[in-house]
């Protein structure tokens, strides 16, 4: 006659599946948040070629900045004109989004996009006052001290043209990208080590692209 578990035996079955799963859980979630980094990645590149095919049909001109001071997180989005233009998927109008490309790090907006040059301010063209970023010196290169930092708002002689990206895992900190003025420093950028931070992608001056990954 066969023997069944004791009531011991399958607590001590239970525990062991259950150290299993506590080893295992972090090591899942680091796998899937850096797929959805890796997916990101691969999204911003996509958007990064349809910019490019806009200024190709605009003699090199790019989208202007779009800020929204009572929207958050729903700031800076990606241009219109990308939807307009067919370069990227258009939403239907009941929606705030700009183009049917959602952030992965943040349900139900797009990425975010961030110029040197033009700017809408809450629908509005601004005449006087222009779009800038921050940009440290000697980048890409190298990045000197914050205080190194230089803001440039004409296109022709920022060393950056735009730049867009994604919240990101774990970033919420609005209020300190806006002291920056834009998600150029690397220290808002994305660390694997620290799960935390802006996964972005930018136009250099001489029409080169590199992002989080690549310089």
């Amino acid at each position: 006659m066969k023997r069944g578990f004791s009531l011991i035996e399958l607590l001590m079955v239970i525990g062991v599946i259950g150290l299993l799963l506590a080893v295992m859980m972090p090591s899942l979630s680091r796998a899937r948040e850096q797929a959805r980094v890796v997916a990101v990645n691969s999204d911003l590149y996509q958007i990064g070629l349809c910019l490019e095919m806009y200024m190709d049909d605009n003699r090199g001109i790019h989208p202007p900045t779009r800020q929204d001071c009572f929207m958050g997180w729903e700031d800076h989005q990606l241009p219109p004109e990308l939807a307009e233009g067919g370069y990227l998927p258009g939403v239907s109008p009941t929606t705030e989004m700009t183009a049917r490309i959602e952030d992965r790090f943040h349900h139900g907006h797009t990425y975010k996009y961030w110029s040197v040059g033009q700017l809408y301010q809450n629908n509005r063209y601004m005449e006087r006052i222009r779009a800038s970023l921050l940009i440290p010196a000697g980048f890409p290169a190298s990045e000197g001290e914050p205080q190194e930092d230089i803001e440039y708002d004409d296109p022709d002689k920022s060393p950056v043209t735009w730049v867009i990206f994604s919240q990101g895992p774990n970033y919420d900190d609005w209020e300190t990208l806006k002291i920056l003025n834009g998600p150029v420093p690397k220290r808002t950028w994305y660390s694997p080590t620290k799960r935390r931070g802006l996964i972005v992608r930018m136009r250099l001056r001489n029409g080169r692209q590199i992002g989080t990954f690549e310089e």
